[in-house]
């Protein structure tokens, strides 16, 4: 049994817009063939996304009723393919081993968005002291302060802090 194919099929499960798509997986066959109930799991649960999306676009409430009823349904029948699944053998052997991975790649993917995020942070930090910084600072081969780069930049400031509004004195 392959985990790729399982994680590949987890995650598309989020984007899955008709049941029939998640069938149409190559991921889907291969897993249909090692682990079937694992694999009528994950389109049920397609199923019970559907349902879900069905269920906020509803109006009428004998609509949403009905929606609803199939989603207990579809739940039920999530639970039983989740028994037939525990029936197995190597079942233990293998909830255990992708358990494992699915916490150590979830760690993975979540290092990798916060580094991006604190890159990202680290960047816009470095700009706004770059933007508050004299330009005899930005450019250390310049060392003389009377130049007219940094009078321009005097000036600058003094323009802006005189146009901020001023806070009331109660």
């Amino acid at each position: 049994m392959s985990y790729r194919a399982y994680r590949k099929l987890k995650k598309s499960l989020k984007m899955v817009s008709n049941e029939d798509e998640i069938v149409s997986f190559t991921e889907f066959n291969e897993l249909l063939s090692s682990s079937p109930h694992l694999a009528e799991e994950i389109r049920l649960k397609a199923k019970l996304r559907i349902l879900q999306l069905r269920l906020r676009e509803a109006k009428i409430p004998l609509e949403k009723y009905r929606v609803k009823r199939e989603m207990a349904k579809v739940k039920m029948l999530i639970l039983r393919e989740k028994l037939r699944d525990k029936a197995r053998g190597d079942y233990i052997a293998q909830e255990g081993g992708w358990g494992f991975r699915d916490v150590v790649a979830n760690f993975t993917d979540g290092c990798k968005y916060g580094c991006k995020a604190v890159v990202k942070g680290c960047k816009a930090v470095v700009k706004g002291c770059k933007a508050v910084l004299p330009p005899s600072f930005l450019y250390l081969g310049r060392r003389s302060f009377t130049s007219k780069g940094i009078t321009a930049w005097v000036r600058e400031r003094a323009k802006k802090s005189l146009s901020r509004k001023k806070m009331p004195i109660y």
